[in-house]
Formats: C-alpha cells, sequence, structure tokens
C-alpha cells in the first residue's frame, strides 16, 4: 500500500471512529445527556468532530515533537504517552461541552 493509500486508510479509520464513538457515547457512556444536546445532535456531532480533530491534531503534534526529543526507538512510549493526553483531552471536552449534566453508566 502506497503513501496515498495510508493517508486514505487514516482518514476512512478516523471518520470510521469519530461515528461510532459517537454513537456509543450516546448508548453507553452518557445516557442522561443534557435535553438541549437532545434537540441538537447536529450540533453536537459538530462540535464532538471539532474535538475529536483538535485530538487528532494533538496527538500528531505530540507523536512529532516526541519522536524529534527522544528518538524513533522510544515510537511506542510516546504513542502510549500522547494517547493517554489526547484520551483524558477528549473525554473531558466532550463531558464539559457536550454532555454536561451527564450522569455516567445512569438512565
Amino acid at each position: 500500500m502506497g503513501t496515498a493509500g495510508i493517508l486514505l486508510a487514516t482518514a476512512v479509520g478516523f471518520i470510521a471512529g469519530l461515528i461510532f464513538n459517537y454513537i456509543f457515547s450516546l448508548i453507553f457512556v452518557f445516557k442522561q445527556i443534557d435535553e438541549s444536546a437532545k434537540q441538537h445532535k447536529i450540533r453536537s456531532f459538530i462540535l464532538f468532530t471539532v474535538i475529536g480533530i483538535i485530538g487528532l491534531a494533538l496527538t500528531e503534534t505530540g507523536m512529532y515533537a516526541g519522536i524529534r526529543m527522544f528518538g524513533q526507538e522510544w515510537y511506542l512510549i510516546v504513542k502510549i504517552i500522547i494517547a493517554g493526553i489526547v484520551l483524558m483531552w477528549n473525554y473531558l471536552a466532550r463531558k464539559l461541552l457536550i454532555f454536561k449534566g451527564a450522569k455516567y453508566g445512569q438512565k
């Protein structure tokens, strides 16, 4: 697979993951979402997407910086650290901006 194929697969994977994550966040993580979020699903999805894109940018920036600072042999350690940071960013931003008032795991 060439570079174009890898880039296309990355984009398709990101979009599929974003949609999957949004649906499953609504169903399993934040069962009691704010009424305004229920009524504005398109707006919520756009905000969810923007937060995800910022997370992707943080991942790319963190990976670039980490590999430049520590070298390619530390790629996996850098990836684990960056994944943890981005996980917290995604969760907190979505919790505060989209699912505010939601109770985790309650219906």
